[in-house]
């Protein structure tokens, strides 16, 4: 009799790595649970918030996506996120991230081995090292036990990655169709996922170029990659123009635009030094200063034995993140704050998403070290994954600790509080934007709740809001100041 797939594994240690990662994200999620940790950030509330109001509000429908953030992670929690204990405890989204992180953690393991050649030995230790340095950072793990989007574009790229390598490798279109469709899976979960896009068609046109000289077949590769790999780009600037009538709105919306968030005075902006001092820095609290230099030295190693051949050039597609995100911030499209720089953290887990390329080199590098047996590389390889001690805290956890402990966000806090003990019912006129952790943890129904985003009803009730039903007014506004007849008002921070 056959025995199951599942009991006779084609990897024994990569099914070992894979039921390791499933325990310590459960592990990771129940220590940030018993923590408080899993909705530190803000931004966690209000990916829960506009999945929620798809489904529950007063004006239900598929517009509550918005247009700025990418929908694919509000879409996924849309199964569980009408449950109220999965909601209010975050989990609807952190589910998402927990499963997100055993693929990644997987596809590292399956990058790296597949850089290392055909020796099984060397396969595993720089599989071992890469799903190591990648699975224990403290980071990862804090992340992957939230609502945040981050772990779901991590997956995401991960698996384009790998099945774009093995395409490079055999030239099966079925890789490239499952790269294309993990392309088009990240470019809807962050802006990230746009610039992958764009590496992974860079690739496929040079590989197809190099490998057939034929302008035809480059043509018909471009094609088969690209129409679904940028899919969601077309398909969500359509969406801009449709909802919001302008193609741009998810750029420079009243919501979006980056002069909402970067300051005229930042030291990155236009400060070419400054912003890649800032961006190191960053990757030096998220990832220590161990495995980025080995994934350094991995890639320098990898380009000099591999050079630009086409089999080999997929895992630089993991590289390309870093320049991005300098050019972000000298162009002030995007704000990143270290202390070294700005004196606080802000936005520092944007340099995490080159944990997976540090990761994969420098399992890369253990697989190629001059030592003799698979021990010696098993022991080399362990070293490696204990320098994640050496990550020093978890910056991306200290940095929403640091908001809370402010004066808007106390005052916050301090409004949550009188919701919950004096609201007895009735619609609630509250903008949604700069208020998102008192309209999730009030716990009044959403379904109650007007906002900006409530479809010709925001208009009218702020105009009228008696007539329009409003028992209730939220505010950050001056001690004193009216809001008209027939509502109650309750002040927010100052």
């Amino acid at each position: 009799m056959r025995r199951p797939a599942w009991r006779t594994p084609r990897d024994p240690v990569l099914a070992l790595v894979t039921a390791a990662s499933v325990v310590l994200s459960v592990l990771a999620c129940l220590y940030h649970l018993d923590l408080g940790s899993v909705l530190a950030y803000n931004d966690s509330g209000s990916h829960l918030l506009i999945a929620r109001r798809v489904i529950d509000s007063p004006t239900p429908g598929l517009a509550q996506l918005g247009g700025v953030w990418p929908p694919l992670p509000h879409l996924l929690a849309l199964p569980v996120v009408w449950h109220d204990p999965l909601f209010y405890s975050g989990l609807a989204g952190s589910l998402i991230s927990m499963v997100s992180y055993v693929v990644t953690v997987r596809y590292a393991y399956l990058i790296a081995a597949g850089m290392a050649g055909t020796d099984r030995a060397r396969r595993r230790a720089a599989g071992i090292t890469a799903a190591g340095l990648l699975a224990l950072n403290p980071n990862v793990l804090y992340l992957q036990s939230t609502p945040m989007t981050e772990l779901l574009l991590f997956a995401c790229i991960a698996a384009a990655v790998h099945h774009l390598a093995e395409w490079c490798r055999t030239g099966r279109h079925t890789q490239l169709a499952i790269a294309s469709a993990a392309t088009l899976l990240a470019t809807l979960t962050r802006y990230e996922g746009w610039v992958l896009a764009v590496a992974m068609t860079v690739v496929v046109g040079y590989v197809s170029f190099r490998r057939w000289r034929d302008l035809a077949r480059l043509e018909a590769h471009l094609i088969f990659f690209g129409v679904a790999a940028f899919a969601g780009i077309a398909g969500w600037v359509a969406w801009s123009r449709l909802i919001f009538g302008d193609w741009l709105y998810w750029h420079s919306g009243e919501y979006a635009d980056p002069a909402l968030w970067v300051s005229p005075g930042d030291p990155n902006l236009g400060a070419l030094g400054v912003a890649s001092s800032t961006y190191a820095h960053a990757m030096a609290h998220v990832l220590g200063l161990l495995t980025p230099l080995a994934g350094v030295a991995g890639a320098l190693v990898y380009a000099w034995r591999r050079r630009l051949g086409p089999e080999a050039v997929a895992p630089y597609t993991l590289l390309v993140f870093a320049p991005f995100f300098v050019l972000a911030l000298y162009l002030g499209q995007r704000p990143l704050h270290v202390p070294e720089v700005h004196g606080s953290f802000y936005n520092v887990r944007f340099a995490l998403v080159m944990a997976l390329g540090a990761a994969v080199f420098a399992g890369y590098l253990v697989s190629i070290a001059p030592l003799r047996d698979r021990w010696g590389r098993a022991a080399l390889a362990c070293g490696l994954v204990a320098t994640v001690v050496a990550v020093p805290g978890t910056a991306t956890l200290a940095e929403p600790m640091s908001w809370h402990a402010g004066r808007d966000e106390r005052a916050a806090a301090r409004a949550v509080t009188w919701w919950r003990q004096h609201y007895d019912g009735g619609l609630v006129l509250m903008e949604n934007h700069g208020n998102e952790i008192v309209a999730f943890g009030s716990r009044v129904p959403l379904g109650r709740i007007v906002y900006e985003g409530s479809f010709r009803l925001w208009g009218r009730a702020l105009r009228d809001p008696a007539g329009r039903g409003i028992g209730w007014i939220y505010a950050r506004t001056a001690p004193g100041r009216r809001t008209g007849p027939g509502a109650r008002c309750a002040t927010g921070p100052r």
